[in-house]
């Protein structure tokens, strides 16, 4: 059997800014559901307490105030962790290579060596910086766009993996 043809081929290291802006963009929306609970309660506690309608906006305010502290204080939280699980999980730090062709995907990394047929994919979507082809829901692959032409990799990506997989944008 010939070889495949290679379209493509990476070799890096995945960086503490990578792994950031995938966590960040993966936890958008729970960050975003905490925030309007803590606003929802606070301002459900002060209808609770009573209070005159002529001081109301001094408590929405405050309540305001007082949510978007807790959001900071939240995003600050959640930025420690990220840089304490990329610390701690040495496979983030292993020099991925990524070879895609027409049959699929090959992933190799000093401790693994992963070769998947584009059906086998969980899902393949795309963020700002980034493309996360998975392979289990917790599971997957991360390719930095600044390594690849995004719009040959999007498409390339579109040719390959059912429409039912693809989060592209």
């Amino acid at each position: 059997m010939a070889n495949p043809l290679t379209y493509c081929e990476l070799r890096y290291k995945l960086t503490l800014a990578d792994y950031r802006h995938f966590s960040i963009h993966h936890n958008r929306k729970a960050t975003l559901r905490l925030a309007c609970l803590y606003y929802g309660l606070f301002l459900g506690a002060a209808w609770a307490a009573g209070g005159e309608a002529k001081s109301g906006f001094p408590v929405i305010a405050l309540g305001f105030l007082l949510c978007l502290a807790i959001g900071c204080c939240a995003r600050l939280g959640l930025m420690w962790q990220i840089w304490r699980e990329f610390r701690a999980n040495r496979h983030l730090h292993e020099e991925q290579w990524i070879a895609i062709n027409e049959q699929g995907i090959r992933i190799q990394t000093p401790s693994s060596d992963l070769t998947l047929k584009w059906s086998e994919l969980l899902l393949a979507s795309e963020t700002p910086l980034l493309f996360t082809l998975y392979v289990a829901p917790d599971q997957g692959c991360m390719i930095p766009k600044r390594l690849v032409n995004a719009r040959a990799f999007r498409e390339g990506l579109q040719r390959h993996v059912e429409a039912g997989k693809l989060q592209l944008r």
